[in-house]
């Protein structure tokens, strides 16, 4: 199964706050643009080279993001299709509990339903707008 790792579950993987055995064998990672920018965003040099590591031990196959002036660099990026759910998710999130990062978070959900993804995330928001979206959620933290 495909699945996209949101940017905290790397950040719990490296802190130990999931186990790692708790990551189906069968799940084939994909990430985008900003998970990769999130993570290069940790500020403690250590700390980002150990999340770094379990980015680079699962190995994500990239996809690209749809363009969002001032969230995704467009030269990575697909231009939306109509009908795209973008403005959409980012509407539940900002309902459910307005955040500077929905905008981020809104292109990962995107990115979800337009490939077919589930999402793993222990975002509470972001996995609850995303299943109102119709995506497969899970939350590996305990």
């Amino acid at each position: 199964m495909n699945v996209m790792f949101d940017t905290n579950v790397f950040s719990n993987l490296a802190s130990g706050k999931i186990d790692s055995t708790s990551v189906p064998e069968d799940w084939r990672c994909v990430a985008i643009y900003l998970q990769w920018q999130e993570i290069q965003a940790t500020k403690n040099p250590e700390i980002r080279s150990k999340i770094e590591s379990v980015f680079d031990e699962h190995l994500p196959v990239k996809a690209p993001p749809i363009a969002v002036w001032d969230v995704t660099p467009f030269d990575e990026s697909v231009w939306a299709e109509p009908g795209n759910l973008y403005q959409s998710i980012l509407e539940e999130m900002d309902r459910l509990k307005p955040h500077r990062n929905n905008r981020v978070d809104a292109v990962i959900a995107e990115a979800c339903v337009r490939g077919k993804m589930a999402l793993v995330t222990n975002d509470h928001t972001l996995g609850q707008a995303a299943a109102a979206h119709g995506v497969l959620v899970f939350n590996l933290q305990k």
